[in-house]
């Protein structure tokens, strides 16, 4: 008993009921107040049995209570440990409490059984009395039960007769489909003619619809979609097909898998065919848009039809009003109490969707008065309806009204199709479903077909449309406009009758017929027509098969002539400048190489004369030397002093033949476009100058890295700097140099802080020869700046100058971002 305790009072194993309940307070609470008041009369039966076997005697077989009592106290310990495993999952205490219960459940079993006929064999009249007048009790009432059932199913069968709907019931579980008579007969068979399956209905759903409808089904059911609604075709017994509305909604378990559908199936074949009209006049700008088709049909006998003989009349009950209570379609049943005064309609029933559409409250609006229910129905022009429905009474004759607005404080302002149909006994059933959005849908189309037809009329390109055999059938003002032809003369005509080139005409026709039995989808055709003026229009024709929607049928071909002689025109034209062009290439091209010839001879005689010219001035130089070294003792001062400046000037020369020769070449001598990194540039520009350890030179962050021409970059920053530490009046100057981008170009400057140029050289500082010192006090070419500024302008920069006297002086100049 000791290692035995343990073993059952162990609970690390097991988790407390209430984690199965989530721990949630309500739940917690329901299951520990039921336990504990089931235990508490457990408890106290068997306390009432003891005292009744203690007064009584007399009674028979009083040991059996003993035996009930302690089986009723044994459930009384039971559901007390149901409320302890809450909290503590002494589960085998619980189990063995179990068995217990159970050992002397079944003796009490085994002792009834003993006793039972010895307990039979005592009956009392007064006991059989009270039974026999409580059973004829339960028969009154189970007959007045059915007396209303079926009362509601009269009610509802008449409603759903009214619709003129299909109705089909789907059990998912067992996958029989109960479909109405009505539904079989709108597809041509009889009832007997198609079985109540899923199989049987998913064989009459056209193949290219199937997989759309099932997808449908499957949204619905998933709880993607709040309700079933898809219109497909169906196969009749013609073997034609008929467009079907389908609507429909689920019924779910606990679980939330889907056990039940009901639904309606409404033949909106008419329908689909205006729709299709309304739709081919948008497309094809020719049909003119058709009025909605009734989307309820007049009501035929369903009553016997919706109930299928073996089934019990309590399941055909059920099938109506879930039927009812799922349809989507909004139902509702009046009764005209005084024929004479439209005033006396109540509300006799009302299905969920009818509630949901006129937000009326079922409870509290059953039999009230229809002003008390529809405060705006008896205003004007409701009123006029409702006249109608009382109509509908008077003369038991359906009423369909296409498009009725009713709204009021409670219900904003909808329009609905309506079908009202009589009752028996002054009653009228009213179907009804909201229309609103196909309203302003049709209203939509209508604006949308005067815009198409406004477009046809003005539009300067002809629509045509033909026969199977080329024959016009329809024409646009356009043809007119350009043909002068009139369009009731050319209509019924052959298309290809307007071709004037023979073989374009034959071409034409080969066309037409590859597009007819369908070998090409579309084609595209130039050829020459003669107008009625006498004068040739070229036209271009772009045409496809006009094919009819849902049946497949070849009725023609439709497309477009578009006006081309301008544009033949401006081919011709441009092939003759095509032409010229060509001849002036040729032309360029021999101007080409022969600039090319003189610019090699140019170079050659600026190289021969660069050489020519230099080799003299070099020997003067070199005798300049020689005569000043040999007469060195002989020369005074000034002679010495000559002697230089002779050098000096024939030095001067010589750079100025090379600036010359560099000037010349600027922006005919190719160069390589590459990456360039502008602070390398500027350092390699650096290391190859010679200026004063103090002076310095500073390079800002920055600079750029891209694609250029590395030559004439480099060219221009070494004068522009040079030039700013030759014409430096310190030897501890500054330089800066910095870069800016703008959006197509770099822009670069060279500043330094020396004496500055005043504003009116500005300009002539850029020509090709001036300085602004003295050539004996600077030997300059005056080459170097107009150099710079060809080379930028070459590249499509620009540079400028900002600089006063005293301030120093900036060169700004711009680059492209790419040569390439």
């Amino acid at each position: 008993m000791v290692t035995v305790l343990p073993y059952l009072l162990n609970t690390s194993s097991f988790i407390p009921h209430g984690m199965c309940y989530l721990w949630k307070p309500e739940l917690i609470k329901l299951n520990v107040v039921s336990n504990g008041i089931i235990s508490l009369s457990y408890f106290s039966i068997p306390f009432i049995l003891l005292v009744i076997t203690h007064k009584r005697k007399d009674i028979p077989f009083n040991w059996i209570f003993f035996l009930f009592a302690a089986f009723i106290l044994a459930c009384g310990i039971g559901h007390s440990i149901d409320i302890w495993t809450l909290w503590h999952p002494n589960y085998w205490v619980s189990g063995y409490i179990r068995a217990v219960t159970a050992i002397i459940s079944l003796a009490s079993v085994i002792a009834l059984f003993y006793l039972m006929p010895k307990i039979l064999a005592l009956p009392s009249k007064k006991q059989l009395e009270k039974n026999n007048e409580l059973l004829a009790k339960e028969i009154e009432e189970r007959k007045n039960l059915e007396e209303q059932l079926r009362e509601s199913e009269k009610r509802w069968q008449l409603v759903l007769k009214g619709t003129g709907d299909g109705i089909f019931d789907w059990n998912i579980q067992t996958n029989e489909a109960f479909m109405s008579p009505r539904l079989k007969e709108m597809l041509g068979y009889s009832d007997e003619e198609i079985l109540n399956t899923y199989e049987s209905w998913k064989k009459l759903v056209h193949p290219e619809d199937l997989e759309t409808v099932e997808q449908a089904l499957n949204d619905h059911l998933s709880h993607q979609t709040s309700q079933y609604a898809i219109d497909y075709r169906m196969l009749c017994k013609n073997n034609h097909y008929r467009w079907i509305l389908a609507r429909g909604m689920a019924t779910w378990d606990d679980q939330g898998t889907a056990t039940r559908m009901i639904g309606s199936h409404q033949d909106i074949s008419q329908r689909k065919e205006t729709e299709a009209n309304l739709h081919k006049f948008n497309q094809k700008l020719e049909e003119k848009v058709k009025k909605r088709t009734l989307e309820l049909e007049k009501s035929n006998q369903l009553k016997d039809d919706l109930l299928i003989r073996e089934r019990q009349a309590k399941e055909a009950i059920k099938i109506y009003e879930d039927i009812v209570n799922n349809i989507p379609i909004g139902l509702s049943i009046w009764y005209l109490e005084d024929l004479g005064n439209i005033m006396s309609f109540r509300l006799v029933e009302i299905n969920p969707k009818a509630s949901e559409l006129l937000k009326l409250d079922r409870k509290k609006n059953i039999n009230k008065l229809m002003v008390d229910c529809l405060p705006n129905a008896l205003n004007l022009p409701h009123k006029c309806v409702v006249e109608t429905y009382a109509d509908v009474v008077r003369q038991q004759q359906t009423v369909i009204l296409d498009e009725v607005y009713y709204g009021d404080e409670n219900l904003e302002e909808q329009a609905y199709a309506v079908k009202a149909f009589p009752l028996p006994n002054q009653g009228v059933g009213i179907s009804f479903e909201n229309i609103t959005e196909q309203k302003q849908t049709e209203k939509d189309l209508v604006t949308s077909t005067k815009k198409y037809r406004h477009v046809i009329n003005n539009i300067n390109e002809v629509i045509f449309q033909t026969d199977s055999q080329g024959h016009w059938i329809f024409l646009n003002p356009a043809w007119h406009k350009i043909t002068r032809y009139r369009i009731l003369d050319s209509l019924n005509t052959s298309c290809f009758d307007y071709i004037f080139d023979l073989d374009k005409k034959r071409e034409a026709k080969q066309h037409f017929d590859d597009l007819i039995s369908q070998k090409i989808d579309s084609f595209s055709h130039e050829f020459s027509c003669q107008a009625k003026s006498g004068e040739f229009r070229w036209l271009e024709m772009k045409a496809q098969l006009n094919i009819k929607e849902y049946e497949s049928e070849i009725l023609g071909v439709s497309g477009t002539l578009t006006d081309i002689t301008e544009r033949k025109q401006n081919e011709a034209l441009l092939q003759t400048k095509a032409n010229e062009l060509t001849t002036l290439n040729l032309l360029l091209l021999t101007t080409t190489a022969q600039l090319e010839k003189r610019n090699q001879e140019l170079d050659q005689f600026a190289y021969v004369t660069s050489h020519d010219l230099k080799a003299p001035l070099r020997a003067i130089a070199n005798l300049s030397q020689w005569l000043e070294e040999d007469l060195e003792d002989k020369l005074d001062e000034e002679t010495t002093y000559q002697m230089q400046l002779l050098r000096k000037r024939v030095h001067r020369l010589e750079n100025l033949i090379n600036g010359l020769l560099q000037y010349s070449r600027v922006g005919r001598i190719e160069t390589k476009i590459q990456q360039t990194n502008i602070n390398q540039l500027l350092n390699d520009i650096l290391e190859s100058l010679t200026y004063p350890p103090e002076f310095d030179i500073e390079i800002q962050e920055n600079m750029p890295t891209f694609f250029t021409s590395y030559l004439p970059l480099q060219q221009v920053f070494a004068n522009l700097i040079s030039n700013s530490i030759k014409h430096h009046n310190r030897p501890n100057g500054k330089v800066i140099i910095a870069a800016k981008e703008l959006e197509n170009t770099y822009e670069f400057s060279v500043r330094d802080d020396g004496v500055g140029i005043a504003p009116e050289y500005h300009e002539k500082i850029f020509t090709i020869f001036q300085t602004l010192e003295a050539r004996d006090k600077t030997e300059n070419t005056g080459v170097g700046l107009s150099i710079v500024k060809k080379i930028v302008e070459g590249q499509g920069g620009k540079i400028t100058l900002e600089s006063k006297r005293g301030e120093g002086s900036t060169f700004r100049f711009t680059w492209p971002k790419s040569n390439h």
